[in-house]
């Protein structure tokens, strides 16, 4: 589950590969081009600069689209829970509780009074800190911080007020995200290795692996990537982004929705784009072998 999250988020070190590049792919129809590039929502200093050809098409394009807009974050609202951690995990997920509560410096008695949705987050984000990533290195947030500073407009496919409601409105306020969380702790430091390693080198097929290890129920695949991906096609294809002028996008969105069930490019594809990666490059060697 928290590869979803950073999918969706200096103690690692990754032996990176020298001209390995993220996944982006570029997509034109008519006189509309788009650049989609996959994201992690959290971050390290290795990941970047990102490749030259994704920063130009930033620095000439028309606005940048992001999941939502994160300055709006001062804003935020947290709906009133119905359910506490405490409240829907079994005994033995409560003392896992405890323990990983210690691991990472945390209060538990304080998590178990949380929903459970907050309490899998805070315990992901507090993980990826311990590893040495952070959520201002994250790729959609650097993106929107270098196109604030050149002035280019940010477009939210959603507001981040939406993205709470739709976590605290899950099945018992978000019990499955902390039961799945709870579960798959004990492999989440290699495990998130793996992932920023095949991030950073643009292999669809090891993060696909990663993805598909992992037992996210198919209703909460429809809330989180499948009926987004719907609705953000929509407005991708509606004024204003939708013009009969020409215009250039440049999309960053979690890796997860390029990548899983229903995603953008497949979407973007059925309506006529004409859609091609643009980073395929071929490795001399191979680091997957790390990640099983």
């Amino acid at each position: 589950m928290q590869l979803t999250r950073l999918l969706s988020v200096g103690a690692i070190l990754l032996s990176f590969y020298t001209h390995a590049e993220p996944l982006y792919w570029l997509a034109s129809k008519n006189q509309m081009q788009l650049m989609l590039l996959g994201s992690i929502h959290v971050g390290h200093p290795d990941m970047y600069p990102l490749p030259q050809l994704v920063m130009d098409f930033l620095r000439d394009s028309d606005g940048l689209i992001v999941e939502a807009d994160i300055r709006q974050a001062n804003q935020l609202q947290y709906p009133p829970a119905r359910w506490t951690s405490q409240q829907v995990l079994s005994a033995s997920e409560l003392e896992k509780l405890d323990s990983i509560a210690e691991q990472l410096n945390l209060n538990a008695q304080r998590l178990k009074t949380l929903p459970p949705w907050q309490t899998a987050i805070g315990l992901q984000m507090q993980a990826m800190n311990r590893l040495g990533f952070r959520a201002d290195l994250g790729v959609d947030q650097y993106m929107i911080q270098q196109a604030a500073s050149a002035s280019i407009p940010i477009i939210g496919f959603e507001s981040l007020q939406s993205q709470i409601d739709l976590l605290a409105g899950m099945k018992q306020n978000g019990k499955e995200l902390l039961t799945e969380t709870l579960k798959d702790w004990g492999k989440n430091p290699h495990e998130t290795e793996c992932l920023v390693t095949s991030w950073h080198q643009g292999d669809p097929e090891q993060l696909k692996q990663l993805i598909d290890n992992h037992d996210m129920s198919q209703e909460m695949s429809e809330q989180l990537e499948i009926q987004r991906n719907h609705r953000w096609l929509k407005q991708l294809m509606s004024p204003p982004i939708f013009s009969e002028h020409p215009s250039k996008y440049l999309i960053v969105v979690g890796a997860l929705h390029l990548i899983g069930q229903e995603n953008l490019i497949q979407l973007l594809t059925q309506q006529g784009f004409t859609v091609t990666r643009q980073n395929v490059i071929q490795p001399e060697t191979s680091q997957t072998s790390q990640c099983h």
